[in-house]
C-alpha cells in the first residue's frame, strides 16, 4: 500500500460525499494503491450515515467510528494506528482544503523531505481566526526558529516512519511540524488553495486555539517531545467498516 489518506470527521455531513469524490478522482490518477480512512469523532449529525453511503472502489475505504468525542489529535491517532500506507496524507473533512493539491505535496516530498505541509497563503477564514493564527505563529517562530509559514494547515503528507514512537494526545496535532523538526526530520511546505467553509462549524475558539495551545507549547518546550509523546491517548472504537 503506497498511500493512506486519514480524514477526521466531526459534524461534516454536507461535505463528506463531495470530498470523497475528489479524493477518489485525484488518487485514482496517481496509479498507486491507496486507502481512504475516515475517522468519525462521535458526530452528532448525519456524518456517519453519509460515510456509510460512500460507494468506493472495493478495498479502498475504511470507516472508524469512535464511541465518544476525543478531539482531532486522537482521531488522527486512531487513523494512523489502522493505516497501511508507506506515506500518510492528512486533511480536514470540511472541504477548505482540496485533494487536488495532493500531487503538489507528493512532488515536494520526492525532493528528499520527510514531511511536507500545505501553506494556506490566501486563507479564507474569518479575520479574527486569521489574526490569532498570525499572532501565535509570529511568537512561535521567534521562540522555536521554525521556518514554515503555516503551522495549522491540516493538509500534510509524511513518511509513516516518522510516527515511530509518537503518540498524539489532545491538541498535539498543532505541533506536528515542530515535533518533526525536533526529532531531526526534514520538513518542507508548498502553497495550496484554501476555500471558504460552506457547511458545518469550526471546532476551534479562543480557548482551544490560544489558551490550550499555549499550555501545550510550554509543556513541549520544557518537557521535550519524547516525554509528552510516550503515553498513548486512550480511545475506544465503536465500529469499523471496511469496504
Amino acid at each position: 500500500m503506497k498511500f493512506s489518506i486519514v480524514i477526521p470527521i466531526h459534524n461534516e455531513e454536507s461535505s463528506i460525499i463531495p470530498l470523497y469524490s475528489e479524493v477518489k478522482e485525484v488518487m485514482g490518477g496517481l496509479n498507486q494503491r491507496y486507502e481512504v480512512i475516515f475517522v468519525d469523532d462521535c458526530s452528532a449529525d448525519n456524518s456517519l450515515k453519509e460515510l456509510k453511503r460512500i460507494e468506493p472502489i472495493p478495498g479502498t475505504l475504511l470507516i472508524i467510528s469512535l464511541n465518544k468525542k476525543c478531539g482531532q489529535a486522537v482521531a488522527l491517532q486512531a487513523g494512523f494506528d489502522k493505516s497501511r500506507g508507506e506515506l500518510i496524507i492528512t486533511m480536514d473533512g470540511d472541504l477548505q482544503n482540496s485533494p487536488r493539491d495532493i500531487p503538489k505535496l507528493i512532488e515536494k516530498l520526492n525532493e528528499g523531505f520527510d514531511v511536507v505541509c500545505g501553506w494556506r497563503c490566501e486563507r479564507q477564514d474569518p479575520r479574527i481566526k486569521v489574526l490569532t493564527s498570525k499572532i501565535i505563529g509570529y511568537f512561535r517562530s521567534i521562540i522555536t526558529s521554525e521556518k514554515n509559514h503555516d503551522f495549522g494547515c491540516a493538509l500534510k503528507i509524511f513518511k509513516k516512519k516518522v510516527l515511530k514512537g509518537i503518540c498524539f494526545s489532545k491538541g498535539m496535532h498543532r505541533f506536528f511540524t515542530l515535533i518533526m523538526i525536533k526529532l531531526g526530520y526534514r520538513v518542507g511546505e508548498v502553497k495550496i488553495k484554501h476555500y471558504p467553509r460552506t457547511g458545518g462549524k469550526s471546532k476551534y475558539n479562543i480557548h482551544n486555539r490560544v489558551i490550550e495551545s499555549l499550555v501545550d507549547f510550554i509543556c513541549l518546550q520544557f518537557f521535550g517531545v519524547r516525554c509528552l509523546m510516550k503515553v498513548k491517548q486512550n480511545y475506544k472504537i465503536k465500529e469499523v467498516i471496511k469496504r
